[in-house]
């Protein structure tokens, strides 16, 4: 079979007639373990940050270079080798290329970072612990808009649970209030729900996890600055299983539910 070499792959030119009408087989001898020419994977903690990112590249195959640019450039050969993960303190654009004995053998891969301040804190007046939850009931497949709805209960809770809610079938619940950010940084916010949920912080939807569902998880980000941030969570089930949980952590690192003494509602 003939062949032909393009960058960073090969064309087998097959024949119009297979040389078996029910079974033909193409068979690929190697000399030596195969070097897939793969393009250059990025990693970070998250692609938005407020003072600093560290960003890892990786080729693909320990037999690669990767030549970088962070200027916008086309990365050649003669571009900086990757060796150690890149610090970076302004918004980048991050282009990589692979190279084999000198030679580029992929395309580009593109990686971009961007600096971003985060969102003010609030001043809350006067709170206690806990959150404001208001329940609802209707037959929804979507999540509604419950400021259109008169709640059935409305009480103050720790935190953002199902528990002592008096319906687990055609209901739904908001839950209002503050959480409280230790220090600066790229927050991420997770709802697992059975049905649909939904995560606001100071007016920004973070977490979309609207809909009929299993229980489900969806995640969202957002710089935050140190201090009080108005919360909301609204949430529905129609029927069979009930769940909601709402974590938190910074970039990178694990969730965690979010903590009652994290959590208050005003006064």
């Amino acid at each position: 079979l003939r062949t032909s070499r393009g960058l960073g792959s090969v064309a087998i030119a097959i024949p119009s007639s297979p040389p078996d009408p029910a079974a033909s087989v193409v068979v690929l001898e190697f000399e030596g373990d195969p070097i897939v020419y793969a393009l250059p994977q990025f990693e970070s903690v998250s692609r938005t940050f407020i003072e600093e990112v560290t960003v890892a590249i990786e080729s693909g195959s320990p037999s690669l270079a990767v030549h970088y640019t962070i200027d916008g450039s086309e990365p050649t050969e003669k571009s900086p080798r990757y060796y150690r993960p890149l610090r970076l303190r302004e918004s980048t654009q991050i282009r990589a290329r692979a190279a084999h004995h000198g030679k580029i053998v992929t395309e580009i891969a593109d990686y971009t970072v961007e600096k971003v301040k985060p969102r003010p804190a609030e001043e809350p007046g006067s709170i206690v612990p806990g959150l404001t939850r208001s329940t609802y009931s209707g037959q929804w497949n979507v999540l509604p808009d419950f400021s259109m709805h008169e709640p059935a209960t409305t009480e103050t809770i720790s935190t953002v649970t199902l528990s002592g809610g008096a319906q687990r079938e055609f209901c739904g619940a908001r839950f209002q209030g503050w959480i409280q950010i230790d220090g600066d940084g790229v927050y991420d916010f997770a709802l697992d729900s059975d049905d649909g949920s939904r995560l606001w912080i100071g007016g920004s939807l973070v977490v979309d996890n609207d809909g009929l569902h299993g229980p489900t998880m969806v995640r969202g980000s957002i710089p935050l600055a140190a201090g009080f941030h108005r919360l909301r969570v609204d949430y529905f089930n129609r029927t069979g299983g009930a769940e909601l949980t709402l974590s938190v952590g910074q970039a990178g690192e694990e969730l965690t539910p979010v903590r009652a003494k994290e959590l208050f509602t005003t006064d």
